[in-house]
């Protein structure tokens, strides 16, 4: 919801996240924002849209930050969307994060406005694989799946939104997220198994971003954002 909410107000300010007809230069976002990620396009003018996207995820082992109080609430989220121009509907399975969570973490999947951060029924510990799997079926209705692959338990859901969907899913976002101070010292986070083919059968990869965002807080920058052709690779930094 947060990512949605910030992206649709640069879109109105007159910043759009345009589909690409080639290759363009990196951008990378260093002023405040509560936003650590890579963010991929589609290459094609003619709107080539992605049909599939996802990622494998290592659950992190999670820690207060050095100094921080202990019996403050400490988090993030962690995950991986699929957008449109506007971002206005974002579908995207994730993984909660905080200091306070060591065992019985739980996968999450929202597709505004009708499933806000509902929880798939698995158990996952620190140190699980989490593949997480979203298939575009049309403009609003996308099928998502988590399997673990450590203890082999998986789930899936079919949603739909009953909001207008006016543009297809033309970005993947691999990302962390947090609202506000009290961001939780999350290690380093890898999105792996992270290529993505689009319906016109153009295959893509981190490699190809389009931007990197940094999580920043009052000028101070604490995270370190690598994609490469096999994945995401996103570091806290206190």
């Amino acid at each position: 919801m947060l990512v949605r909410t910030l992206l649709c107000s640069l879109v109105g300010a007159g910043i759009w996240l345009p589909v690409r007809a080639t290759p363009i230069e990196l951008v990378k976002r260093l002023e405040d924002f509560p936003i650590a990620a890579a963010l991929l396009s589609a290459y094609d003018t003619t709107m080539d849209v992605f049909a599939s996207f996802g990622g494998n995820l290592v659950v992190p082992q999670m820690a207060v930050p050095s100094g921080g109080d202990p019996l403050q609430a400490w988090s993030a989220q962690c995950s991986v969307g699929g957008a449109n121009g506007c971002l206005g509907m974002y579908p995207h399975p994730g993984l909660p994060m905080n200091s306070a969570t060591h065992t019985s973490l739980a996968a999450l999947y929202e597709y505004a406005p009708d499933y806000e951060s509902a929880v798939f029924q698995l158990s996952i510990s620190p140190g699980d694989l989490l593949i997480f799997t979203s298939t575009i079926v049309n403009n609003k209705t996308v099928s998502i799946s988590c399997l673990d692959e450590s203890s082999g338990d998986s789930a899936s859901v079919t949603l739909t939104s009953s909001a207008v969907q006016p543009a297809p899913y033309t970005q993947i976002i691999w990302g962390i997220e947090q609202a506000s101070a009290g961001l939780v010292d999350f290690g380093v986070v890898d999105w792996t198994q992270t290529a993505v083919t689009t319906k016109s059968g153009v295959r893509l990869t981190p490699a190809d971003t389009d931007e990197i965002w940094e999580l920043v807080y009052g000028g101070v920058q604490h995270s370190s954002v690598t994609p490469s052709t096999a994945e995401v690779s996103i570091a806290y930094q206190p």
